[in-house]
């Protein structure tokens, strides 16, 4: 199903160009504005206040220092060629810098940040379907409580400074140092700081390929899979104590490929991460559906709706100095 939808943005400068450049746009109070060019963010942002919605088309944008409760919706966090879906991508590092609003908190969605994303200060912010493609952590003494990350992909995060962190539905791939609640999640969990101890992990796939510390204390783990497929003098290291496991349901594995049908310990952009036919029919979490990132309320979707399909620009501004826009939506 496609509808189109008709915006009229007030401009003082527009050029035939625009139609093919990469845009913001601003929602206030149901008040459109338009920003183009690489630097669209951060002229949304500025012109923004708490509550406001900025939609970036998909291209390529310079990273920001976010310091308003604003919600930044991208076109998704990589490109879908079968439904002819272009990313967004910020390009630099962003820094979140949020004063504390009763009112109005940070979402972020189908973005992927290409750079780092750093902490000063954050209050219950939400992050969906969002691609952080280097590492999450913290500015100096910074603070971030009650994250949640839905549907998203992690390269590395460091809990320094995190209280209330949680994972749903997502991926941390090349590294988790951080006290957080995960619920069906994929999750590299490094061992020299022994981090399981630190979190409640539900319904889960935890993974390291290392000799450090291979016995961890799983007593709060519930309803997962670990997998550790390192060898030393032919010894297998256990990944979760062994000794919880009928307990708190635990499963311990020697190899990725007795779990999942594709991955193999080695991420790249896109790649499923589908269990084994048998894997998912019987290891089940407590919900009663498979453990991982396509069980649970949330499965796994990197697909941002309404999809925006295409969008046509007028080439020049009407006699009253506005541009016609449409944007073509795609409601699957």
């Amino acid at each position: 199903m496609k509808k189109a939808l008709l915006l009229i943005f007030t401009m003082v400068l527009v050029s035939a160009a625009f139609a093919q450049q990469q845009f913001a746009v601003l929602n206030h109070n149901d008040t459109i504005s338009a920003f183009y060019g690489i630097n669209a963010l951060s002229q949304a942002h500025s012109a923004a206040v708490g509550g406001d919605i900025i939609t970036l088309s998909s291209g390529v944008f310079n990273g920001i220092g976010i310091t308003k409760p604003v919600t930044i919706r991208g076109a998704g966090m990589w490109s879908i060629d079968s439904l002819q879906i272009q990313n967004t991508v910020i390009l630099t590092d962003i820094t979140l810098n949020i004063p504390f609003d009763s009112t109005y908190s940070l979402e972020m969605e189908g973005l992927f940040i290409s750079g780092a994303t750093y902490y000063t200060q954050a209050y219950n912010p939400v992050f969906k379907k969002c691609r952080f493609g280097w590492h999450f952590s913290r500015n100096s003494n910074g603070t971030m409580t009650n994250a949640q990350f839905i549907n998203c992909v992690l390269s590395w995060y460091n809990g320094d400074g995190l209280t209330g962190t949680q994972f749903i539905n997502s991926v941390i791939f090349d590294g988790l140092s951080a006290p957080s609640q995960l619920d069906h999640c994929v999750a590299r969990i490094y061992p020299s700081v022994n981090t399981l101890t630190s979190m409640v992990v539900y319904n889960s796939v935890v993974y390291e390929n290392t000799s450090e510390q291979p016995d961890f204390n799983s007593s709060s783990s519930y309803y997962s899979i670990g997998i550790n497929p390192f060898v030393y003098n032919s010894y297998y290291y256990r990944y979760f104590d062994i000794t919880n496991v009928t307990g708190h349901h635990l499963w311990n594995k020697r190899a990725y490929n007795q779990v999942f049908k594709y991955w193999n310990g080695t991420y790249s952009e896109g790649l499923s991460f589908e269990l084994l036919d048998d894997v998912a029919a019987s290891y089940l979490g407590d919900d009663s559906t498979q453990v991982g990132i396509y069980g649970g309320l949330y499965p796994f979707d990197p697909v941002v709706r309404p999809v925006i399909g295409t969008v046509n620009a007028a080439r020049r501004t009407n006699a009253d100095m506005k541009l016609e826009v449409e944007i073509n939506l795609i409601n699957e």
